[in-house]
């Protein structure tokens, strides 16, 4: 069991516990009466001091936001065997506290509090009523220094007031600390973007600090939400009309819708097409997190991520690989690495993303292509080829890989690692170290 799968798998028998109906399939956790879903990926450590254990990143959907919440999750001090059950604990007083406060009526379940708050609209210059969710104050290190429950939302003022003239939702997450030898720091994230401002704002509750201990801190979220949540959902509509600019996917879906692909099916294409536009340029991770949250299956998901930037670096480099381009992808088990050639005129979802896809070209509405081509390892290899003089005639491609999760077997054979090295960077430096006869990390205490 991975590090993030075994932070969902936590997470949902904590909340079976505290009585919430909720299913885990690998690394995303749905809790279904409540709206909201959690998907637990691969942390990142840099940026963050060495002092903090980083296990795995969260994102999660959350009914009437209009996008996914991002955190870390991370046990602090603490021995390894009690970072999951540290870390899911803090999740729980973060971002899921806010997320059941945004969910149900029973916003203090989690010791959330909530506050209204008054403001004028810019355009229409009409008052709008908000609620204010905002979670408790989380302190480590330093009992003798007291904080107002509510410290980071008042010194946040002055920037909050700036957003509230606009319809939105704004999610903050907070951070100030003071560790010994160093200056006070102080994090600000506004909408999952960092905020300088914010930062600054924060800095001198960070500068209350002692810096005695290895590590000072506190960290709290707050959210400003209209209180007519009506206003939410048209202002992503008026948004979502400007944007389109009078050529709209939903055209294109119903002309697809008419050329004979199932309407499930075609929601699931949309999505993939959204997704890459929004977020083509970011991490495997991120995406494939983007589209389970959003109601894909992993290995829905997974395919979506390979076939979508497959058909489009083929149409984008024509004929250069036509002729060399195999009929076929090799889906892999990700538990035992048995793999299955699937040709793609069998596969029904290549077939409806073709469609759409050629839906698009008809109407000239087509998004930015450098979106999937960028997660596109035909291309990309095909493009490094080209640039270091190869001869598009001589180019010979093999077949593309879907892999469920990112992690190998314990004793992967030689053929195995050949096929997965192009797509898998861990395959990669595996088959190195197997050609230049190091000793498998497996056996290194043999």
């Amino acid at each position: 069991m991975t590090a993030y799968t075994e932070g969902a798998e936590t997470l949902a028998r904590k909340l079976r516990d505290l009585g919430y109906s909720c299913e885990r399939v690998g690394s995303v956790v749905d809790v279904e009466p409540l709206g909201i879903k959690v998907r637990f990926e691969k942390g990142q450590k840099e940026g963050h001091p060495k002092t903090q254990k980083l296990l795995y990143t969260t994102a999660t959907r959350v009914r009437n936001v209009p996008f996914d919440i991002t955190d870390v999750a991370m046990g602090i001090g603490l021995p390894d065997a009690t970072i999951p059950e540290a870390a899911v604990e803090a999740y729980l007083g973060g971002v899921f506290s806010l997320a059941h406060a945004l969910s149900c009526d029973d916003y203090e379940a989690f010791g959330v509090r909530r506050e209204t708050v008054y403001s004028t609209e810019a355009q229409s210059g009409l008052p709008l009523e908000w609620d204010l969710y905002y979670t408790p104050l989380l302190q480590i290190n330093d009992a003798a220094i007291e904080f107002d429950a509510s410290c980071f939302v008042d010194a946040a003022e002055g920037l909050s007031s700036v957003m509230l003239s606009r319809v939105g939702v704004y999610w903050f997450r907070c951070f100030a600390s003071k560790s010994a030898g160093t200056d006070a720091k102080a994090d600000c994230f506004i909408n999952n973007m960092p905020c300088e401002e914010g930062a600054a704002c924060f800095r001198p509750l960070a500068e209350r600090f002692s810096g005695s201990s290895p590590l000072q801190s506190i960290k709290q979220q707050f959210v400003l939400i209209p209180r007519d949540r009506e206003l939410i959902r048209k202002e992503e509509t008026d948004e979502a009309s400007e944007n389109s600019k009078g050529s709209t996917f939903r055209d294109c879906a119903i002309s697809a819708s008419s050329a004979d692909v199932p309407r499930d099916t075609l929601e699931i294409v949309m999505l993939g097409l959204s997704t890459f536009e929004l977020i083509g340029d970011r991490g495997d991770d991120e995406i494939r997190s983007w589209l389970t949250i959003n109601g894909c299956s992993i290995a829905t998901a997974d395919k979506l991520f390979f076939l979508w930037p497959h058909v489009v670096s083929m149409y984008v480099l024509g004929d250069i690989v036509r002729s060399a381009a195999p009929d076929h992808f090799k889906r892999v088990n990700s538990a035992d690495f048995h793999y299955e050639i699937i040709r793609f005129d069998d596969e029904p979802l290549f077939k409806s993303i073709t469609t759409v896809f050629e839906e698009l070209l008809r109407t000239n509405s087509t998004p930015a292509l450098e979106a999937f081509c960028y997660q596109s390892p035909v291309f990309n290899a095909v493009n490094n080829a080209l640039n270091d003089g190869a001869d598009p005639k001589d180019l010979e491609l093999v077949a593309g890989v879907v892999i469920t999760e990112d992690r190998l077997p314990l004793e992967p054979t030689e053929e195995i690692l050949m096929m997965l090295a192009p797509y898998f960077p861990a395959a990669n430096k595996q088959l190195k170290r197997l050609k230049r006869g190091d000793r498998p990390w497996w056996k290194i205490w043999a």
